[in-house]
Parts: structure tokens; C-alpha cells; sequence
């Protein structure tokens, strides 16, 4: 593309004048890139790559999208399984403390001690029904995943490199093996709430706490990486990445894929106002 500019000097003499026009040479980005990789023979190998890719990569969001409203309606669920035993609890605990009492009228006790009893075991319940509640069990809960990611962030901030790259590896590891098992164990249990005794169910909670103990993992990645990115290993991998990302091919797949995505998304977007309009 080029840009002609024009402008006017004014006349050194009375004379003459004369007018000035200069080219500048304005390249666009996006055409200097199409132009470097044109059509060629590799392309019957590299747009079917491309296509599979883009392809795959719609159809994990989709499960992962799922996946997570999946999670989104069984936490829940979880919770309120949770709350019943312990709404349970308290009232076991209410129907206990009041049988105590009237038990305490049919004591050879004094009234002042008698009183002294009932004061002390009802001060003891309120204590007591205040910790069992769903609200303490919640902030329990969060307050151990708040303790356990200070205690990684404490731990993995001194690893040898060698352990720090472990760590990572195991926390890798550890999310798609904590969320295959919570799913599968919601899954089961609700399959055979019919079959199971009743007090099977209360394994959901379990399956729930399984399922947030990835909060824990994910601070070992900033936690450890520090240490880790200075093993010899990943060193050499930051060295074969950076070489591999240089070959023209690379770049060619890269730039393929681009286009499919925008063509993709601008064939969307036209379905999406041909069905608007």
C-alpha cells in the first residue's frame, strides 16, 4: 500500500514556486505475514492438521463447559447433604439435653444444685450446637484450605530444584485424578440411591472435599516454579520450545490456524445476524 503525501513551498523567489510530493511505502502487518506464507504444497498436510486442532479445541471447551456446570449443581447439592446431618445432630442434641432435665427433677438433688446442673449442661449445649452448625462447618472448611495454601506457599518456597519439579508434576498429576474421582463418586452415589443404605449418601461430602483439594495444588505452581524453572530439564525444554517455535513450519501452522479461527468466528457471527435480521 502506498501513501502519496503532497504539500507546497512557498516561492524562495518571486519568480517561480513549485510544488513538492513525496511517497511513503506503509506495509500492513497482516499482508506482509500472508505474504511470507502463501499456498504451497505443505499445505495439503497443514490444513487438515488445523482443522482436526481447531476441531478438538472446540470440543474439549465443550465438555470442560459440562464438566463444570456439572460441578456447579452438584456443590451445592453436597452442601445441603451436609447441612441435613447436621440439622440432625442439633436436633438429637436439643431432645438429649431436654430428657437430662426432666431426668435431673427425679434426683435426690436440691433445688439449687439441680439448678446449678441444668444452667451448666444448657451453657455446655449452646457451646456445643454453635460448632456443629452449617455455618461453622463452612468456615472450618475454608479455613483449612486457607491454612493448607499458606502452609504450601511456606514449604515449596525452599525445594531444591529437583523437588520443586517434582511437586509440580504431582500437582498436575493430582487435578484430573481429584476431579475424575469426585465426579465418579457423585456419580455412583446418586446411581444408587435406591440400592445403597441411606447412609451411603453421607459420602458426598467426602467426593466434595476430594474435589477442593485442587485449591491446594494450584499454589504449588507459583509456590514451586521459582525453584523449579532452574533445573536442567526444564532449562533444556525452554531451549527446545524456543527452537521449535523459529522453524518456518511452526510459524506456518500457527498463522493457518489463526485464519481458521477468525474465518470461523466471522462465519458465526454472519449466521448470527442472518438468523437476527
Amino acid at each position: 500500500m502506498a501513501l502519496t503525501m503532497c504539500y507546497f513551498e512557498p516561492a524562495r523567489s518571486p519568480v517561480f514556486s513549485r510544488n513538492r510530493c513525496t511517497m511513503t511505502r506503509y506495509h500492513n502487518p497482516a499482508w506482509t505475514e500472508e505474504s511470507r506464507f502463501r499456498g504451497a504444497l505443505d499445505d495439503v498436510i497443514i490444513i487438515p492438521l488445523v482443522f482436526v486442532a481447531l476441531a478438538a479445541n472446540k470440543i474439549l471447551r465443550f465438555i470442560l463447559s459440562i464438566l463444570m456446570r456439572l460441578l456447579d449443581y452438584a456443590f451445592p447439592l453436597a452442601m445441603q447433604i451436609v447441612w441435613l446431618p447436621l440439622f440432625a445432630a442439633r436436633v438429637l442434641g436439643n431432645v438429649t439435653v431436654t430428657v437430662i432435665n426432666g431426668a435431673l427433677r427425679f434426683l435426690p438433688l436440691s433445688e439449687t444444685k439441680r439448678r446449678q446442673w441444668s444452667i451448666s449442661i444448657g451453657r455446655n449445649w449452646s457451646w456445643l450446637r454453635r460448632k456443629i452448625s452449617y455455618r461453622a462447618f463452612e468456615h472450618a472448611v475454608y479455613t483449612a484450605f486457607e491454612n493448607g495454601m499458606a502452609w504450601v506457599f511456606r514449604k515449596c518456597r525452599h525445594l531444591t530444584p529437583n523437588t520443586a519439579l517434582l511437586v509440580i508434576l504431582g500437582a498436575v498429576l493430582w487435578l484430573p485424578i481429584s476431579f475424575g474421582a469426585a465426579t465418579a463418586m457423585h456419580a455412583v452415589l446418586f446411581a444408587k440411591v435406591t440400592s445403597w443404605p441411606a447412609w451411603m449418601q453421607l459420602l458426598h461430602p467426602l467426593a466434595t472435599v476430594i474435589a477442593k483439594t485442587k485449591l491446594l495444588v494450584l499454589p504449588a505452581y507459583p509456590a514451586a516454579w521459582p525453584q523449579a524453572k532452574k533445573h536442567p530439564f526444564v532449562q533444556l525444554v525452554f531451549k527446545g520450545y524456543e527452537t521449535i517455535k523459529s522453524l518456518y513450519v511452526i510459524k506456518k501452522v500457527g498463522f493457518r490456524y489463526r485464519q481458521a479461527v477468525s474465518r470461523s468466528s466471522g462465519l458465526c457471527g454472519g449466521c448470527w445476524a442472518e438468523e437476527g435480521g
